[in-house]
């Protein structure tokens, strides 16, 4: 019986003894798989669909999603506001980044 206490012991010692990488490892890996993606051409999915591929996806998600929306009780005209503001937010910081990093190039 004791045997058995001692061999549980040491397997939850040996579990817990694995080190958990750091930030600064965490964000080297990452940086890492983003320059070999960069570097053999791999890409997320979503940047290889084109624009008239999107432009459909887009427009059939709002013709399922409109009915459900309005269900909810949610406006529709707002909505599609916020959705503007947001776009419209991220380009422009898109294009303060692109003029930051390229500064560093």
């Amino acid at each position: 019986m004791v045997s058995l206490g001692v061999k549980a012991s040491r397997a939850d010692s040996e579990r817990l003894q694995v080190a958990k990488p750091s930030k600064s490892q965490v964000q080297a890996a990452i940086s890492a798989i983003i320059e070999r993606e960069q570097r053999e051409g791999v890409a997320s999915p979503i940047l290889h669909i084109n624009e008239s591929n999107r432009a459909w996806i887009r427009r059939n998600l709002r013709k399922h999603l409109d009915p459900v929306f309005s269900k909810m009780g949610l406006n529709k005209d707002k909505l599609e506001q916020v959705v503007t503001r947001h776009q419209d937010e991220v380009r422009h910081y898109l294009k303060k980044q692109e003029s930051k990093t390229a500064k560093r190039l």
